[in-house]
């Protein structure tokens, strides 16, 4: 069974895959396959050289993110071809390290699933949460960010609202580190049956 876990900045997400793998659980992190997937030599690297020319490349052949950024984040279409290239390589990985792990619970990390449409694959989607004042300490803490850099982020990713709604199960990371234990030994007792 493959279980999307995914949360806004500051919500704890991280927190949930450590206690996981501590627990011996598979993790898949996507953003780890995002950036496997345009390494050079890698297929996908070579579709997007094909579909927006080897101007994407820096000077070592490895692909230049900031280039490819301006490139498709001002064209919807280019966007799309991207993520079209890219998640289809990410789902083929998804897949691979799957493998072996069937009749157990291996759970897939990104912030993006409802986004990307990850959530379509997987057969549940779990979600952490935190109250939006917890959530912005936390990366001011983390990322040493200001107020106003937080808030940006925060209104550019989808709404906790609109991530619990969506989700099967939602996992509250407001309280002490025994409370989130808990809920999370509950869904896994849940979910191993």
């Amino acid at each position: 069974m493959r279980i999307g876990l995914t949360g806004g900045i500051g919500a704890g997400k991280s927190t949930v895959t450590n206690y996981l793998v501590e627990k011996g659980y598979k993790v898949i992190d996507c953003d780890r396959v995002a950036r496997e997937v345009v390494e050079p030599g890698a297929p996908a690297l070579a579709a997007l050289c094909e579909a927006f020319g080897d101007d994407i490349l820096d000077e070592s052949g490895a692909l230049d993110r900031e280039k490819t950024a301006k490139i498709v984040f001002s064209d919807p279409e280019k966007r799309k071809t991207l993520d079209g290239i890219t998640h289809a390589a990410i789902y083929d990985i998804i897949e691979e390290r799957s493998k072996g792990h069937e009749g157990s619970l291996v759970f897939i990390d990104a912030a993006l699933i409802f986004e990307s449409g990850l959530d379509r694959e997987l057969d549940s989607v779990w979600v952490v949460t935190a109250d939006d004042d917890i959530r912005r300490k936390r990366v001011a803490i983390r990322d040493n960010m200001d107020e106003e850099m937080i808030a940006n982020r925060m209104k550019s990713q989808m709404s906790e609202d609109e991530r619990k709604e969506r989700a099967d199960e939602v996992i509250d990371n407001s309280g002490a580190i025994e409370d989130l234990h808990v809920q999370i030994e509950r869904l896994l007792e849940k979910y191993e049956q």
